[in-house]
């Protein structure tokens, strides 16, 4: 029986992390090519992560320390995540071209965009997608002259914007309190 029950678990992850792409970044990824002039993507990674896969990495993760576990928990909402990488090649210029078609498709069915950048060296697109006034799903999209990057992820992200926004606290915070020496500045003493 005991060869029995690992086999069973090791089919469970085999299943759980069957298919470790996204067809749906992939289509993005030529729809970026075909909406910039010169653009050329090689090769290049996707990986999808569903609810299995997060389970075993979130019970992975619980055994580090405590900043781990705050994110772990911070991440048990996440229902799925894909990403793709792609080593890029092309213009000098990003600007040139248009707005990949797909990300209209986004927008027609009820997302939002959050941050829109278009200089020389990259392009990024940020979109939300809310449901009852809770952003639940969020599609990235970072391209340079040298990489594409494509991030989605599904689920209650309110958790892990809040550990994000108090990291970038933390971050600002300790950044304010060291001088340009390196070395922490003295702590304001409280005149009470």
């Amino acid at each position: 029986m005991r060869g029995c029950g690992r086999g069973l678990v090791v089919g469970l992850l085999l299943l759980g992390t069957a298919g470790c792409g996204s067809s749906e970044l992939r289509r993005l990824r030529t729809d970026l090519v075909q909406s910039t002039p010169g653009l050329e993507i090689e090769g290049g990674r996707t990986y999808a992560f569903g609810p299995l896969t997060l389970g075993l990495a979130r019970s992975i993760l619980r055994l580090g320390g405590e900043d781990t576990r705050t994110f772990v928990e911070a991440a048990r909402s996440l229902q799925h995540v894909a990403v793709a990488t792609f080593t890029v090649s092309g213009p000098d210029d990003l600007r040139s071209g248009r707005s990949p078609r797909r990300l209209d498709h986004y927008l027609d069915d009820g997302w939002t965009t959050v941050v829109r950048v278009r200089d020389q060296d990259q392009r990024v697109w940020i979109l939300t997608h809310s449901d009852d006034d809770r952003v639940d799903e969020a599609l990235v999209v970072t391209l340079s002259q040298s990489e594409l990057v494509l991030v989605k992820v599904r689920g209650d992200l309110a958790p892990l914007a809040r550990l994000a926004l108090a990291e970038s606290v933390r971050a600002a915070r300790e950044e304010s309190l060291t001088d340009s020496t390196g070395t922490p500045d003295e702590a304001p003493r409280d005149a009470g």
